[in-house]
């Protein structure tokens, strides 16, 4: 028989209040176009599940064979976090163009910890071993949200960036050190207490939030409001972009968001809109590339420049290293910038 305190049983109120808003969020988490979406929403869903379960005041053996999964998805939180980040960062994104040695090296660590806490029973280094490589795999998806903020034209996904990415992160990251060094706080009744209040609140947030953009979205599709392109003649900001971008200004290196608002003395989030609504871009770099590339085709098929090594051309259109160009030339035009230049 579990015998609590009342201490114990608020704790315990918060943990399943916050599984009941988990719960929601995996059911909404099927209205994402994206299977992949869908399925790294659900497995970051069902790592939180199992954290708070497992974290829970009771004692371990009253968990009985639970314990054992429940330890295992927890252990794979900080996994679970980096796949999610990468879904929501990069929708468009198809399976086939994610990174093969970053999907084996997760896909054999996934396994080799199934096999560590489903099958084995000794105390093994693997476990804190996995701890370290958890708190590489929140270094990486912090990076991961914090490179591409600036890039980024879309407001909600830079919301998203500062308040899911890097929160979560963070989160995991303070519990993952607690876990790693110091036991008498992580043990004690009011951490315990915090933790599972601090989870409830993120939880219904999160799903405050979703449900809102649900009802918006749903909304505006009922009244089936269609947005179309904004004509340069009805707006004079959008002119002057056009006319800044046909003068070439596009070939400066290192040219930022924020550089190009300041030659057009607007403010930063007022061109991210105009970019993204008027123009349909979700991404800088993709705007950028709309013009540089275009641009370096038509030098690359001009006898003039035939002797003029690719990466001169490069940099000169204002890329930073032969490695962003290629990577940006190929996923516009499906071929490498030689076998290109070599059609002519």
């Amino acid at each position: 028989m579990i015998s609590l305190s009342s201490d114990q049983i608020v704790d315990l109120f918060f943990r399943f209040a916050a599984v009941g808003q988990l719960l929601l969020l995996a059911i909404l988490a099927f209205k994402q176009t994206s299977v992949l979406q869908r399925c790294a929403q659900s497995f970051l869903i069902v790592t939180a599940i199992s954290y708070l379960l497992l974290t829970a005041p009771i004692e371990d053996h009253h968990y009985g064979l639970l314990r054992r999964p429940l330890l295992l998805f927890t252990d794979l939180s900080a996994t679970a976090i980096l796949l999610f980040a990468y879904t929501q960062l990069k929708p468009d994104l198809p399976f086939s163009h994610y990174p093969k040695w970053a999907i084996w090296l997760l896909g054999l660590w996934s396994v080799l910890m199934c096999y560590f806490f489903l099958f084995t029973t000794a105390n093994h280094p693997l476990h804190d071993i996995n701890h370290a490589v958890g708190l590489i795999l929140l270094m990486i998806t912090l990076f991961l949200g914090i490179s591409g903020y600036q890039d980024d034209l879309i407001d909600a996904r830079r919301k998203f960036r500062l308040i899911l990415v890097i929160g979560c992160a963070l989160y995991m990251g303070i519990l993952t050190v607690f876990e790693l060094s110091i036991s008498s706080i992580k043990d004690h009744w009011l951490f315990s207490l915090c933790n599972s209040a601090s989870v409830l609140a993120a939880t219904s947030f999160a799903a405050f939030r979703i449900v809102k953009r649900t009802e918006i979205a749903t909304e505006l599709s009922q009244k089936e409001i269609k947005l179309t392109p904004t004509s340069s003649a009805n707006n004079p900001m959008l002119s002057a972009l056009q006319a800044l971008m046909d003068a070439e200004f596009y070939t400066r290196s290192n040219l930022t968001i924020a550089l190009l608002a300041q030659e057009l003395g607007v403010p930063q989030h007022q061109l991210r809109q105009l970019i993204n609504q008027s123009l349909g871009y979700s991404n800088f770099s993709h705007f950028l590339n709309s013009y540089r590339i275009p641009a370096i085709c038509a030098q690359l098929q001009d006898p003039k420049f035939r002797q003029t090594p690719i990466l001169t051309l490069a940099l000169n259109m204002g890329y930073g290293s032969i490695a962003s160009f290629n990577r940006a030339f190929k996923q516009q035009m499906k071929i490498t910038p030689t076998e290109f230049r070599d059609q002519f």
